[in-house]
């Protein structure tokens, strides 16, 4: 689960900046549900296992970030009021 929750997080910031890109920030709204996804399963992994905890909260902070600078992007370029 760590694993896997380091590599969504990750994934989720490479689409993240793919959206930052103008023309395809309608991306974002795809960004956001993939690292709500992302946060779950980072937290979960952080909390599951404790000796694994780093892969566990990369991929919790990863998440967070894309999420964060998603609903951010959306709000600047008039997504979202």
């Amino acid at each position: 689960m760590p694993f896997i929750s380091a590599v969504w997080g990750l994934a989720a910031l490479v689409l993240m900046a793919v959206a930052f890109i103008p023309m395809f920030g309608f991306l974002n709204w795809f960004v956001i549900p993939f690292a709500a996804v992302g946060v779950a399963l980072g937290y979960i992994a952080k909390s599951s296992r404790p000796e694994a905890s780093g892969q566990g909260r990369i991929g919790f902070f990863c998440a967070t970030l894309a999420l964060c600078l998603s609903i951010f992007r959306l709000m600047i370029g008039g997504g979202v009021f």
